[in-house]
């Protein structure tokens, strides 16, 4: 491509997919899954783990890192995305602001939540629920769905 060019390592769709991602977006972009609050392991081995995830996303040349932003108290100028995946705790209300002035100035959110029977919440306000609920119209329900032709429903 141009002055580019990128080998795959066999001749099987995801090498050549992984080759063509790398040509036609070659800049690294950065996702950042948030931590602190019981989210599963990016790293992990478990079945709640979030490996999968990063190695797929690593394969489309995205760089994967956590932000704990209890911690950290700012979110990365690299983060093209936050990625609240399953927190089992609610998320601090500094974090929401952090959160909803990261998406005013254009970044990317993406909320994986639990119905807060399988959470740790109990009573606890959700702070992320509500902000979704006032500011974007986002309702978060206890809904649950259940796949009967899974092997573990």
């Amino acid at each position: 491509m141009g002055k580019s060019s990128e080998t795959a390592t066999s001749a099987g769709e995801t090498d050549i997919d992984q080759a063509l991602i790398l040509l036609i977006s070659p800049q690294q972009r950065v996702v950042y899954f948030l931590t602190g609050h019981g989210e599963p392991d990016i790293n992990g081995t478990d079945t709640t783990a979030l490996s999968r995830a990063r190695s797929t996303l690593e394969s489309k040349n995205y760089t994967v890192k956590t932000l704990n932003l209890a911690s950290e108290n700012k979110i990365p100028d690299d983060a093209k995305v936050i990625i609240v995946a399953g927190p089992m705790d609610p998320l601090l209300d500094q974090e929401v602001v952090l959160l909803k002035a990261y998406l005013e100035k254009g970044g990317s959110l993406i909320v994986l939540e639990d119905p807060t029977p399988f959470t740790k919440f109990g009573t606890n306000p959700d702070p992320l629920a509500n902000y979704l609920k006032t500011d974007w119209g986002i309702t978060l329900e206890n809904d649950v769905v259940i796949d009967l032709t899974s092997q573990q429903p």
